[in-house]
């Protein structure tokens, strides 16, 4: 039986989903050995150059409106990644994975924002939901919130930014160009971010171990070149809802490769908090659906 594109789109989706849900694994041991913002050039600059040389014979196709826009919304990409990174270096994977799933819910709100209507009872009910659950999840006994938790939900909402954006563009572009200058627009943010910070040296490249460069090479081709590629296309022919709600599964994802490669465990505290979180982005989606 012949699949339809829709379904298609939808089975990549989650396909990339999971990809991401092992991503939170692989950055928490990669920032370990490097500055988070010279990881990111580094694994942005092998995905872009990797799509830059796929798209060759579509490079006719390049011109301002595409780099411009490509630039806007890679922007918005560059603050997720960058505050991930810093962000997963102060709190665990799974936390990780589950705060920045908050863009899930912040898609919604900002639409309601930029479309001027008061949301109705059962959006309310699932940012109610998300809000606790968040809070469960981060908050310490003295009710502060860790460092790194604070940087990822800044991240989270860098993220729904992003989705908003390439759902408003990915139809007027060829899919791969305009993924191309998103992931190249990361790459050069992040390098210049990170020499403002401190300058890199052959020595500390050459210090980088075989699992670091296995883990950023792994990142780049599927994590990052195939994921944005596959995202950009998927879009335009499943709904933001369908998308959003599959995204939603990547900290389940995290939380099962966190268990299994890095040893880390919820407490019923945090097991109760991810339940809340995941079921106010349920029912915000799920409404709209």
């Amino acid at each position: 039986m012949k699949l339809k594109k829709q379904t298609i789109a939808e089975l990549s989706i989650l396909f990339i989903t999971a990809v991401w849900g092992l991503s939170f694994v692989i950055i928490k041991d990669g920032t370990t050995e490097i500055n988070p913002y010279y990881y990111n050039f580094i694994r942005f600059s092998l995905a872009g150059l990797l799509l830059l040389g796929c798209s060759y014979q579509k490079w006719s196709l390049i011109n301002a409106e595409v780099i411009k826009k490509g630039f806007f919304v890679g922007l918005a990409l560059s603050g997720g990644y960058i505050f991930q990174a810093i962000g997963i270096k102060y709190t665990t994977a799974s936390n990780a994975a589950f705060i920045t799933n908050l863009a899930i819910v912040f898609v919604p709100l900002l639409l309601i924002l930029i479309e001027r209507h008061f949301p109705g009872p059962i959006t309310v009910l699932g940012v109610i939901f998300s809000t606790i659950g968040l809070a469960l999840l981060s908050l310490q006994e003295n009710f502060s919130i860790q460092y790194g938790d604070l940087l990822v939900l800044i991240c989270a909402i860098c993220y729904s930014i992003h989705l908003i954006l390439v759902n408003r563009y990915t139809k007027s572009f060829d899919t791969l160009i305009f993924t191309t200058f998103q992931i190249l627009t990361v790459a050069v943010v992040s390098g210049l971010i990170g020499l403002g910070q401190e300058p890199v040296t052959l020595a500390s490249l050459s210090a980088l171990s075989a699992d670091f460069w296995l883990g950023v090479a792994i990142l780049a081709l599927f994590g990052t070149a195939v994921a944005f590629f596959v995202q950009t296309w998927a879009q335009k022919f499943a709904s933001l809802t369908r998308v959003t709600l599959l995204l939603a599964l990547e900290p389940i994802f995290a939380l099962v490769f966190a268990y299994l490669f890095l040893g880390e465990v919820f407490t019923l505290k945090e097991f109760i908090g991810t339940g809340m979180m995941l079921g106010g982005i349920l029912l915000i989606e799920l409404k709209g659906a």
